[in-house]
């Protein structure tokens, strides 16, 4: 990320946490950490502990400067972005596909404290931070270093230089290799055979999970789920509706379409 894109995305999410939370010092704090970052670009300013507040619990976010993570609180803390869509009043259980650095778990765990959550993030990088998320908040969360797919087995993970671009890859000449779970034996490795609320957002992977076996997600009440514009939306919704299934959608600043879907009664 260059060092403007930084200041912007520092300087917005900070007036916005400032107009909703009445945190004055936040706005204060991102500027003089986005002033330092253009003025002294080659200083390793690589982690801070950005504070906010939803619903009048207080978080804090470790944030990598040199990674995307910034606009991930934009969206998430910022601009809210989940709020809009008409979450269910009560969760229980809350599975985060793609956790990245639990960001999101960490917005959902303010809204349902008293849930379960599972994590499950292949890149090795971030499972790290997610760990520390979640400590830091005092989130209790199963964490999964691993990938979701098709299949079972072992995949390779092609990393990126953006933290939330990492993909399952086709090749096994590129990436690393990391355990890779179906939907229904990654429930069976978590110990749940029901979810109230998941959130999928696994850069592209998206397609031969839910294509795959749709019928294995009858058992989530409420789906999160983000697809690229690279990735044959038509095909994943008409095998989530197929199988009862029913939503909005809204843009995220990230590049793809937000699909908030509700699980309903399938016609006979």
């Amino acid at each position: 990320m260059g060092h403007w894109q930084r200041f912007k995305v520092f300087w917005e999410y900070s007036r916005a946490v400032s107009r909703s939370a009445g945190r004055p010092y936040a706005l204060l704090l991102s500027w003089i950490l986005a002033r330092l970052v253009l003025r002294f670009p080659f200083i390793p300013l690589k982690l801070i502990h950005v504070p906010t507040e939803i619903k009048g619990k207080k978080i804090l976010l470790p944030v990598r400067l040199n990674t995307t993570d910034t606009f991930l609180v934009k969206e998430i803390f910022g601009d809210l972005q989940y709020a809009s869509v008409g979450l269910p009043h009560h969760a229980a259980r809350i599975l985060d596909l793609g956790a990245n650095v639990g960001f999101a778990t960490l917005f959902f765990a303010a809204l349902y404290p008293d849930a379960e959550f599972a994590c499950v993030e292949p890149a090795s990088e971030n499972v790290e931070t997610l760990r520390q998320t979640l400590a830091l908040n005092s989130v209790n969360a199963t964490v999964i270093e691993g990938a979701v797919g098709a299949e079972s087995g072992s995949r390779n993970f092609d990393r990126s230089s953006a933290a939330t671009s990492g993909h399952l890859s086709e090749s096994d000449l590129s990436g690393v290799p990391v355990e890779t779970f179906s939907f229904r034996d990654l429930l069976k490795k978590i110990g749940w055979n029901c979810v109230d609320l998941i959130k999928i957002d696994i850069e592209g992977a998206e397609h031969e999970l839910i294509v795959k076996d749709p019928e294995a997600f009858l058992v989530c009440s409420y789906i999160l789920l983000e697809l690229h514009d690279w990735i044959p939306k038509q095909e994943v919704l008409a095998a989530l509706t197929g199988v009862g299934f029913v939503g909005d959608s809204f843009h995220s600043e990230q590049g793809g379409e937000v699909f908030f879907l509700t699980r309903v009664a399938r016609q006979p």
